[in-house]
């Protein structure tokens, strides 16, 4: 299973999103990715570092972001991680990002969901996080992304769930 979709990832070409080069098997059953290497950093540290990004900017970085999850989606993969800090600048120069991070990711199928409750908690749905619906489904990642606008736009993220009152 993990080689099948391994080498669905690979196979997973787009503009905005991290290209997977190859992967092979280590000893102890580990699989290694061997990505391309983005020089521009982290989304979320370049909003630290910036402090406030104009709406213009903010557009040109999401209309990027929805292409390569409706991508991900058309092809039944389910990022499922999806957040400022697995979205990369190609290069230090560049406004084009790339999605990264596909270890957690999942297959759907319409009616059959890889399953899973890992994620990070405060771009994680309320569904995965309750347990109600733990499916690798589309709705998850749109709501991920929803949080990472609202991030961008506010500079902080829009729920704190370890946030005590």
């Amino acid at each position: 299973m993990v080689f099948s979709e391994a080498e669905l990832l690979k196979n997973l070409k787009h503009k905005n999103i991290v290209e997977i080069v190859n992967f092979f098997k280590l000893p102890d059953l580990r699989v290694v990715f061997l990505m391309e290497y983005l020089e521009g950093g982290e989304l979320g540290a370049y909003l630290k570092q910036k402090g406030q990004l104009t709406e213009s900017e903010i557009l040109g970085i999401f209309r990027q972001l929805v292409d390569a999850v409706h991508f991900c989606h058309m092809n039944k993969i389910i990022h499922r991680d999806l957040k400022l800090e697995n979205i990369l600048f190609e290069s230090k120069d560049s406004n084009v990002i790339k999605v990264v991070d596909f270890g957690i990711a999942g297959l759907y199928s319409g009616y059959k969901f890889d399953v899973s409750d890992a994620g990070s908690l405060k771009y994680m749905a309320p569904e995965v996080i309750t347990g109600k619906n733990r499916g690798a489904n589309p709705a998850i990642v749109v709501w991920s992304m929803g949080c990472s606008l609202y991030t961008l736009l506010h500079g902080e993220t829009p729920f704190n769930p370890l946030a005590t009152e």
